[in-house]
């Protein structure tokens, strides 16, 4: 009813491997060699340039428009107030979307430059992934004691934005009726 098959139709084993043959493929499956060259990509070299450009060019426009606006008052402008407060929001978002764009090519260069360079653990690999999306991620040590340079630029991504928070609040000014009513109050003066 049944049959055996024989000895012969076994599958063969692959040979054993000697431990330092182990090590030897361990180390390539970590890092590249020295002799593969990288290719020099310079797109984004020339698009953090580019984007830093564009985020001075808003930070000079907003700063020479709040000279423009310095010791005005607000009646004698232009622009409504209105208008003044949405110019200003739109040159400091653009200015925060430039520099936060830099910073973020800046990490991800800053990544691969890590990863190449020696073993990191999986858990440290999914922090230093996420940490620009989750702050909770800068708990892995790995990232404060394996990627100084990762963790660096991290923390400048997650200040950059208190730029759209502290700098609207820097422009102040007086409505013409406001000095009317005030001066109305002062002591007249004696024309003799």
């Amino acid at each position: 009813m049944f049959s055996f098959t024989s000895s012969s139709s076994r599958p063969t084993q692959r040979p054993l491997l000697h431990p330092s043959q182990f090590s030897a493929a361990r180390k390539k499956c970590y890092s590249l060699p020295r002799s593969v060259p990288r290719l020099q990509d310079w797109s984004s070299f020339f698009m953090m340039t580019s984007l830093y450009t564009f985020a001075i060019l808003a930070a000079a426009t907003q700063h020479f428009f709040y000279t423009a606006l310095n010791g005005r008052e607000i009646d004698t402008f232009f622009l409504s107030q209105v208008s003044v407060s949405r110019v200003t929001t739109a040159l400091i978002f653009l200015f925060k979307m430039c520099i936060v764009a830099a910073v973020g090519i800046a990490y991800t260069h800053a990544f691969w430059n890590r990863v190449r360079g020696s073993a990191i653990a999986v858990k440290g690999l999914d922090s230093m992934l996420g940490v620009l999306k989750n702050p909770f991620q800068f708990l892995n040590s790995d990232i404060l004691f394996r990627a100084k340079v990762l963790f660096i630029v991290a923390i400048v991504s997650w200040t950059l934005p208190l730029a759209a928070i502290f700098v609207p609040g820097a422009l102040t000014g007086i409505s013409s009726k406001l000095l009317t009513i005030y001066d109305s109050h002062l002591k007249p003066q004696r024309l003799d």
